[in-house]
């Protein structure tokens, strides 16, 4: 969806798609409610580029393709070609996500302010081998036309991360290093609170 205001997308299912099952660029207070999402390519459900508030709420991600894009829920700010950062805020939460990821984060929050990741269910995650964080937070690595800085009032709270036997998984990874640029403001107003991080052994 591309410039577009007040969008539900809900109850939908998604099945192997070559790339992204939900792709919204340019829409206002999009809503992506309760659908079953198995097999994408790229990323799930991907915030690209210019959207101002939105709620992911309630869906069920699987699937053993390992995403060569970003991950489930990406909240991008790919501003690029006359496109600007998100602006939040942007809720994430109820989620169930499984399946394979092949780097990067299942879930992606990038230059962007004002979102809240709660209650969120990630385990069964699989990466070909390659390092996956389940919920990352971080700053766009190429800054364009002023548009790409750090990420401010950021809630994640309440998540099951339950990490796999595939290992090479981060919980939560919080990163402003932006590929070494220098011009970045200081990340605040961060709480992560309440959080369930699991690794299993044989026994559990």
């Amino acid at each position: 969806l591309q410039h577009v205001d007040n969008p539900i997308i809900e109850d939908n299912t998604f099945a192997t798609v070559t790339g992204a099952a939900v792709f919204l660029r340019g829409d206002t207070n999009a809503k992506v409610l309760h659908n079953n999402i198995d097999n994408t390519g790229w990323y799930s459900i991907v915030f690209d580029a210019s959207n101002t508030g939105g709620i992911v709420d309630g869906n069920t991600i699987s699937g053993s393709t390992l995403k060569q894009w970003g991950g489930s829920i990406y909240l991008m700010s790919n501003a690029t070609d006359g496109w600007l950062r998100n602006v939040g805020p942007f809720s994430i939460v109820n989620n169930h996500i499984t399946g394979g990821h092949r780097y990067g984060a299942v879930i992606q929050i990038a230059s962007v302010d004002n979102v809240v990741v709660d209650n969120n269910t990630i385990d069964s995650i699989t990466s070909g081998g390659l390092l996956v964080s389940f919920i990352r937070v971080y700053t766009k690595s190429v800054k364009r036309l002023g548009q790409f800085d750090s990420c401010h009032n950021i809630t994640i709270t309440h998540n099951h991360l339950i990490a796999s036997a595939a290992g090479n998984q981060n919980g939560i990874w919080i990163d402003n290093s932006s590929g070494g640029f220098s011009g970045n403001t200081a990340a605040t107003n961060y709480q992560i609170a309440d959080n369930t991080i699991l690794s299993p052994d044989s026994s559990d």
